[in-house]
């Protein structure tokens, strides 16, 4: 069974993993900030909670471009393996747009949902 490694993270109420082997850099928003051309994607707001604290960035590849989101905090890291993951039914419209799957057993007291290779943000 092959696992991929996940960093976990936290937007608002919401508890999300991102395949490491697609980010490219992560760092606090109040730090300087690398130059990528992406209009960062503030998940923060849109999953209901507040750009009130700084945040933290996370830039990663979805396909041919990189993507920079903003999330409130980056918990730790999991290795999940594929079949630990079930696809979100159609009735989660917009969340389908960020997110493809959720974890159906427990990571670090949470079911993370699983960020999209490509976002669908049109």
């Amino acid at each position: 069974m092959i696992a991929d490694r996940y960093l976990l993270g936290r937007a608002g109420r919401t508890h999300l993993s991102i395949r490491t082997q697609a980010i490219k850099r992560v760092w606090r928003m109040d730090a300087a900030a690398p130059a990528y051309p992406a209009e960062p994607i503030d998940l923060r707001l849109l999953l209901g909670g507040t750009d009130e604290e700084p945040g933290v960035a996370i830039a990663f590849e979805t396909g041919e471009t990189i993507a920079v989101l903003i999330i409130d905090a980056v918990g730790g890291m999991a290795t999940i393996p594929e079949t630990e993951f079930f696809a979100l039914p159609q009735v989660f419209g917009f969340a389908r747009d960020l997110f493809d799957a959720a974890c159906c057993r427990e990571v670090e007291g949470t079911h993370p949902l699983r960020l999209r290779r490509q976002l669908n943000l049109s």
